[in-house]
């Protein structure tokens, strides 16, 4: 009763490229399942959605919002993930014409703005979430629901910015993200269509990644601390109490509560579920610095996400100063180098601090640029 199997695709760059090479995609298919296969493209993602519910699909190549949507309705359950350039992850990229006067998200306040499909991860959702984050209100707003339509119509000037897909150039530097699409009837499109900002994956992980492997690695480096073999030895005449005493007196609060919490994510049974993970979310990370090095040399990045705060202040709060954490962790995570620069001073007379990061083994060029600022006073003292 299901053969032949019916497969939708969303009408997205991968419905395209099956549309284009779909006798030998489906001969690759019968010949490796020997069943028969019927395809589909509907026109939007929730078409693909509903093809569920009306028994029209029996397989879905889907977006993740429109995952969600399956999985919340129909019961739909996820079995394979799709591999793009490598990557088996999507991202999302904000692009503006060159004449707009858009230079960074802010500027798209009072500015037409082009989404591509209310239900799109890349082309609407992440963006719009972008926009919010920033406080930029577009003036006015459309839907193009395909992303070379969004990108057709900023080369045009009917809209200022827009929201698309976004993949890493090839090796060789060509472009492959969504002005690629448009590249043949619009030979100068890279010129004319600039990225403002790109949304680097996993960001919103690498503070929890970071203080599973960081506590992980504590409780692991700290147990020899028992005071037989290393550092501080409390005097006892029992055995099990001279661990105790040495370890509850000669380790603070924070270091206590590192090596419990790394203990917890290294035994048996949560290992998987939690330092098995951080070290794969630790290769993303490095994989998407990897990424945005290829389209710049060096990225100019806040410190700390506020001021400096007064001495024990937050101490009683551990959550918060580990987020204190959350433009440093990164690089750690990466792998790559950092040089944190003096940037001036509040109005209340605090010390700001930025960070200049550059891929890994690129240390010379922090130094030569670090110094350049320094010697042209780019930042005010006050």
């Amino acid at each position: 009763t299901n053969n032949p199997v019916k497969l939708y695709f969303t009408p997205s760059v991968d419905s395209d490229t099956i549309t284009s090479n779909s006798t030998h995609f489906i001969q690759f298919l019968e010949k490796e399942t020997g069943m028969a296969f019927k395809t589909g493209i509907p026109t939007n993602y929730v078409a693909v959605v509903e093809a569920f519910g009306s028994s029209r699909a029996d397989i879905g190549v889907m977006n993740s919002f429109g995952y969600i949507m399956a999985n919340n309705k129909y019961g739909a359950e996820a079995k394979l993930k799709v591999i793009r350039y490598g990557e088996d992850h999507y991202r999302g990229q904000i692009i503006a014409h060159v004449d707009s006067g858009i230079k960074n998200v802010k500027d798209i306040d009072g500015k037409k703005f082009a989404f591509t499909d209310p239900s799109s991860t890349s082309g609407f959702m992440f963006p719009k979430k972008i926009l919010n984050e920033h406080k930029a209100e577009p003036a006015n707003t459309t839907f193009a629901i395909k992303h070379d339509n969004v990108v057709t119509m900023i080369y045009q000037k009917q809209v200022d910015a827009g929201a698309t897909y976004y993949s890493p150039p090839s090796k060789d530097g060509k472009i492959r993200d969504a002005r690629s699409r448009v590249k043949t009837q619009f030979p100068d499109v890279e010129e004319k269509v600039k990225i403002i900002e790109i949304d680097l994956p996993y960001f919103n992980y690498c503070i929890p990644a970071y203080y599973v492997l960081t506590m992980a690695e504590a409780s692991s480096n700290l147990s020899r601390f028992d005071g037989v073999r290393y550092g501080n030895r409390a005097n006892t005449k029992d055995l099990s109490e001279l661990y105790i005493e040495t370890r509850s007196k000669g380790f603070s609060d924070e270091v206590k509560r590192r090596i419990m919490t790394g203990t917890y994510v290294l035994s048996s049974g949560y290992y998987d579920a939690y330092f098995s993970k951080a070290l794969k979310v630790r290769r993303l990370i490095k994989n998407g610095y990897s990424e945005l090095f290829n389209k710049c040399e060096n990225l100019l990045i806040p410190t700390t996400p506020e001021l400096p705060f007064k001495l024990k202040n937050n101490l009683e709060d551990p959550l918060k100063m580990y987020l204190s954490d959350m433009f440093t962790v990164p690089i750690n995570l990466a792998g790559i180098a950092s040089l944190n620069i003096p940037a001036g001073f509040s109005s209340d007379n605090l010390p700001i601090g930025l960070q200049l990061v550059s891929n890994s083994f690129k240390e010379e060029t922090l130094f030569s640029l670090a110094h350049i600022l320094d010697e042209e006073e780019i930042f005010e003292a006050n």
